[in-house]
């Protein structure tokens, strides 16, 4: 049977001579096609190169274990100066019991410097009068009861004199021997106080050592961070490129196989059925379907969004902020693009990423986001637990491109963005403030 006698003669279930089985011959063939030319699939994670990451890793032990021995060292020093405050405290109170012996020791000087006047005194008096007055004594007595007491009391007076004065000279001599026992308690503490301040002075500039090494090593694992972020944002805008350059040739391999495999039809109204069904296939392309744009939670829809031309003042502001403020530092893309909003004149808004994007963030339609919006996500699984905590922000700059912080600043299509953050949430974009540009 001939093609036009097969196209005037249709069984049922066909249309324009389509059977069944060349409907699935051709669906077939087309899904296949995709598949095997579509690269996708074989993407890995973007990531830095391992050299760095090892580096890194290896930057970031050492950094640990300069960290661990600095506050082994401070915990060490504190404990040093508790024990050399200590010991200061001793001193001082070993001075003050010093000048309290001494106050002692004087008073007892000056008791027995009295009691040694009185007696002498008492036995010049005697020496000048002679045995007078012992003689007076005497002859006073009435009785020889009177005559020994007399006598009795005379020797008591004398002996009690030299009692006082001995004890007086033992209370002295007790009192000299605790001054100078403290004396040595004191010129040991004084000792240990010197040895206590040299180990100090040591230890401080072991301190400041390690210190130092803290230092370069933070500058190192920040310089190597800074690496590593530019590594992988190099990665992710390869895996952009290799992801449009493969959804293209699986486009093209999708409209040639469907010129080999769809069944001809003499008829033009056959013929233009099957160009429509070419076009169909080919709309899958986000900017035309108005579909996902990278597919996941990345529902943004079509249209396109404002180029650099026609911008207003306030547009142009932001996107010189854009380009003339540097990186604050990995992990910091939110403060990036506040610090781009105050260089350019606009005041500051704070908060992380996610804040921006429930705060600011209303549109997922590329039609109404104008050069100056900030285009967010709340979160995201690509990077680390940064990211699922507080997402990500940039700032669209138009033509289709966007600029963000991820340690260093980067510019890349809007589209490679949104394909690498919106595998969670969708991407969403608004005037940061709620204070519109245009």
């Amino acid at each position: 049977m001939s093609k036009s006698t097969e196209s005037r003669t249709q069984k049922p279930g066909t249309q324009g001579g389509l059977t069944r089985r060349n409907v699935l011959r051709f669906a077939f063939g087309a899904g296949a096609a995709v598949a095997l030319s579509n690269p996708l699939v074989a993407f890995a994670k973007p990531s830095a190169s391992k050299e760095t990451l090892n580096e890194l890793s290896d930057k970031q032990e050492e950094y640990e274990a300069a960290m661990a021995q600095l506050n082994q060292i401070s915990d060490e020093y504190q404990a040093l100066s508790v024990e050399a405050d200590q010991t200061k405290s001793k001193i001082e109170d070993i001075l003050t019991q010093i000048d309290d012996t001494q106050t002692q020791i004087d008073d007892k000087e000056q008791e027995l410097t009295a009691k040694q006047d009185e007696l002498s005194e008492r036995l010049a008096a005697d020496y000048k009068g002679g045995d007078q007055g012992l003689l007076s004594v005497l002859l006073a007595s009435t009785s020889f009861e009177e005559l020994g007491s007399n006598l009795f009391y005379i020797n008591k007076v004398n002996d009690r004199d030299q009692q006082l004065i001995e004890d007086v000279r033992t209370v002295k001599a007790s009192l000299d021997e605790h001054k100078a026992d403290l004396e040595v308690q004191r010129k040991e503490q004084e000792d240990l106080a010197a040895v206590q301040q040299d180990q100090l002075a040591q230890m401080q500039d072991k301190q400041q050592q390690v210190q130092d090494t803290v230092n370069n090593l933070d500058e190192e694992v920040q310089d190597l961070i800074a690496k590593r972020d530019k590594e992988i944002a190099e990665a992710i805008a390869a895996e952009a490129e290799q992801k449009r350059l493969a959804e293209e040739a699986a486009k093209k391999a999708a409209q040639s196989n469907t010129a080999d495999n769809w069944p001809k039809v003499e008829s033009s109204s056959g013929s233009s059925s099957g160009s429509s069904s070419g076009g169909s296939s080919s709309s899958g392309g986000s900017s035309s379907s108005g579909g996902s744009s990278s597919g996941g939670a990345s529902q943004v829809t079509g249209g396109s969004a404002q180029s650099s031309g026609g911008l207003t003042a306030a547009q142009r502001n932001v996107v010189n902020a854009c380009k003339s403020t540097g990186s604050p530092g990995a992990g910091l893309c939110a403060a990036w693009v506040s610090n781009v909003f105050v260089n350019a004149g606009y005041g500051f808004v704070g908060g992380n990423a996610n804040d921006m994007y429930n705060a600011y963030c209303y549109s997922s339609n590329k039609s109404q986001l104008q050069v100056g919006m900030i285009v967010a996500v709340s979160t995201y699984n690509r990077y680390d637990w940064a990211g699922r905590t507080y997402g990500h922000i940039g700032i669209y700059i138009g033509d289709g491109m966007i600029m963000d912080n991820i340690g260093s600043v980067n510019t890349q299509s809007l589209d490679s963005w949104i394909a690498y953050y919106g595998d969670t949430v969708t991407p969403r974009w608004g005037w940061l403030g709620g204070h519109a540009l245009a």
